[in-house]
């Protein structure tokens, strides 16, 4: 299973455009540029829309080993979406560096109120090459059953 959900991810990242299901909020995202060629950042073009009226919204980022590690850039108090209009996207350019070996889930996240019930809606966007690297057999990658002694 573990390795689905990686080969689902390296999908993703190799077609460089993704999008979510949308419920109140539609996430869309884009390498704008080609990893490597010599560069420690790459452009991500994320687009937010909001498909409700959300009050007090703010968009906000999260990664496991920090979002200063990967967004260059990025306020701790996330972006304001307040004032945006229904079915209007916001439209943001990142600079987000890429580790060298390995990778995480960069997480975007919008809350707000829609009639005074709180709304969370995320969207995870794979930075570099995330989980175990598989073991080439015959011709075929081979991930492990169950890392660091835990079953999957």
């Amino acid at each position: 299973m573990p390795g689905l959900v990686l080969l689902a991810c390296a999908a993703t990242v190799l077609a460089g455009v993704a999008a979510e299901p949308d419920g109140r909020v539609s996430f869309r995202y884009a390498w704008v540029d080609e990893a490597g060629a010599g560069k420690d950042s790459r452009k991500l073009r994320l687009s937010v829309t909001v498909l409700a009226p959300l009050q007090d919204a703010r968009l906000e980022a999260s990664a496991p080993s920090g979002v200063d590690s990967f967004v260059q850039g990025w306020s701790r108090n996330g972006i304001a979406l307040d004032g945006l209009a229904l079915g209007s996207a916001a439209v943001i350019d990142l600079e987000v560096v890429e580790p060298r070996v390995g990778g995480e889930i960069l997480t975007f996240s919008v809350q707000g109120l829609d009639k005074g019930v709180p709304v969370r809606e995320s969207v995870g966007i794979p930075v570099g090459t995330p989980g175990v690297p598989p073991v080439l057999r015959n011709g075929a990658a081979e991930f492990p059953a169950a890392r660091d002694g835990t079953n999957p």
